[in-house]
């Protein structure tokens, strides 16, 4: 299981204080993105929030190793989802009907996508 999940323990390179940093912020990153699979079980259905795990995965595998690779793919992700979240939001609106419960989740979720770009890309630009 250590090439699928692995250890944060042992980071691809020896992290200075701001490299840390930045590993902080993408920790924070990985709740951010199982608050995203939950709002998208709710609007999308049980498949895409359970396909959305697997950005939960690249997320940990980001923190976890430091690789910049999977910051790479991170990104992509986080665009593909603000994206589709945008191209979407009329329909996510209708789900909703007034619930203002869900349209709150529905403007976290799009503040989440759009703020989490800036660690991404700052640690990426560290862990390079």
């Amino acid at each position: 299981m250590e090439s699928c999940f692995p250890s944060p323990d042992h980071p691809v390179f020896s992290p200075t204080a701001e490299a840390l940093k930045y590993r902080r912020w993408l920790r924070y990153i990985i709740y951010g993105q199982l608050y995203a699979s939950f709002v998208k079980l709710i609007f999308q259905g049980f498949i895409s929030g359970l396909f959305h795990l697997f950005s939960v995965w690249i997320a940990y595998n980001s923190w976890a190793t430091m690789n910049p690779c999977y910051l790479i793919f991170q990104l992509i992700y986080s665009f593909i989802d603000i994206l589709m979240l945008y191209s979407n939001w009329a329909y996510y609106k209708q789900v909703a009907d007034g619930n203002i419960i869900l349209e709150v989740f529905l403007l976290m979720q799009m503040a989440f996508f759009i703020v989490a770009v800036y660690p991404e890309y700052k640690a990426y630009k560290c862990f390079k």
